[in-house]
């Protein structure tokens, strides 16, 4: 009965050490997930501000105590520095958690495939958000917008393809 005991024990043992591991690699830090949109199965409510005229959904939120870290997720990233257009997104979910609550984070975390980076919240980046919400409300009034990039991986992608002139050639 004692082998079986001590057995049992062991394996329990190892299942935890398996899982702090597997939490450590996650690159994220020890919180409460107080929220989370990857089980794509599920609807879940988008955060929305009308102030600002967005909305949008973060693959998770974290508790810090009273403070709300937002996590957004690119598993296929293999950057070893952010992506501005992802620190802009990142930057959507602090104002977005901040609209919601009333309190603003002190940061949010990016996750790549093999980074985690924080990014503080700071008026610089208010500013930049603010700066390229203007900036693409702008170009929704335009009747003719320059193609940005020279991806034709982005314009098989893209939803307008159908319509778009400016559209890269792609096998």
């Amino acid at each position: 009965m004692i082998w079986l005991a001590l057995a049992l024990g062991l394996i329990a043992l190892w299942f935890w050490r398996r899982s702090n591991q597997l939490r450590a690699s996650t690159g994220l830090p020890w919180r409460t997930v107080v929220y989370h949109d990857t089980a794509r199965r599920e609807l879940t409510k988008a955060l929305f501000s009308a102030r600002y005229q967005l909305t949008g959904k973060p693959d998770y939120v974290l508790a810090d105590g009273k403070a709300l870290i937002p996590v957004e997720v690119k598993p296929q990233r293999q950057a070893t520095s952010p992506r501005q257009g992802d620190i802009l997104q990142l930057a959507a979910y602090c104002l977005l958690l901040e609209e919601a609550t009333g309190v603003a984070p002190r940061y949010g975390l990016l996750r790549y495939a093999q980074h985690t980076f924080q990014v503080d919240w700071t008026d610089q980046l208010y500013q930049a958000l603010l700066e390229t919400l203007d900036a693409m409300r702008d170009e929704l009034e335009l009747n003719d917008v320059e193609r940005s990039h020279e991806q034709p991986w982005r314009c098989r992608a893209c939803g307008f393809g159908d319509r778009c002139t400016d559209a890269l050639e792609y096998d």
